[in-house]
């Protein structure tokens, strides 16, 4: 929830400052989504034959809501007020208003990025989805890694294409910024199935833990009688979504 307080007299550290609350030596925010400030912004991570593809045809999702909410909130990308940059672009898409309302502030050791944007591990051409996960992964070394020591990024990858998600995780697996694998929450299968089996052999190689983003929508309901009616029960579904049987 987002609300606009009155403004008053400040007698001491700003709330929220990094003077307010002291040094958080060791704390991490485990749960920062950077967004890509346009459409276009993924483009130059692409080889030119998916960027001609992303112009012409977009992507091709498995179900119809594709790159939107399935229960629209008041807020737009569900993000606070106060979260969209001056620059007017997409709440988490610059980095240093990041710096500034985020990690400055709240004297965060860490943070850690998990794309959710593009969506790689949902497109019905595998082999776009793969050349989107790669591209989001260079798109994290570029604009927010490589500028900012304190953020660490997540493999993404597109589980329903195996040999491509073991080559992005052997790729990245020398670069110590990378510290999570991340899966989307509702494949094709439950995640437990043994043809996912192999992806979580790499990242146990690769030293790297899986990582899941509960919500979305991927193509299936997050329930398995179907579709609920209410966001309460799309919400209190989340977990079941993952499916890990």
């Amino acid at each position: 929830m987002s609300v606009t307080a009155a403004e008053r007299p400040v007698t001491g550290p700003k709330p929220g400052s990094r003077a307010a609350i002291g040094p958080l030596n060791g704390v991490i925010d485990c749960d920062i989504h950077p967004i890509f400030a346009s459409g276009a912004e993924i483009l130059p991570f692409l080889p030119e034959r998916w960027r001609e593809h992303t112009k012409i045809f977009g992507g091709l999702y498995r179900q119809a809501l594709a790159d939107t909410l399935s229960h629209p909130r008041m807020s737009p990308d569900v993000a606070r007020a106060d979260a969209f940059p001056p620059n007017g672009g997409p709440a988490g898409s610059d980095l240093g208003f990041m710096r500034e309302q985020l990690l400055d502030a709240y004297g965060f050791a860490y943070g850690m990025l998990m794309p959710l944007g593009r969506g790689p591990g949902n497109q019905r051409n595998l082999e776009y989805g793969a050349a989107l996960a790669h591209a989001v992964n260079e798109w994290q070394i570029a604009k927010w890694l490589e500028p900012e020591a304190r953020l660490r990024g997540s493999v993404v990858i597109t589980q329903e294409a195996p040999e491509a998600a073991l080559a992005e995780i052997e790729l990245r697996a020398p670069d110590k910024r990378f510290v999570q694998v991340m899966l989307p929450p509702r494949s094709i299968e439950p995640v437990g199935r043994k043809r996912y089996w192999p992806i979580y052999e790499a990242a146990v190689a690769a030293g790297r833990p899986i990582a899941m983003h509960i919500g979305g929508i991927n193509g299936y309901p997050s329930a398995f009688g179907g579709y609920h009616s209410y966001y309460i029960e799309e919400q209190h579904n989340n977990v079941s979504a993952c499916r890990a049987r």
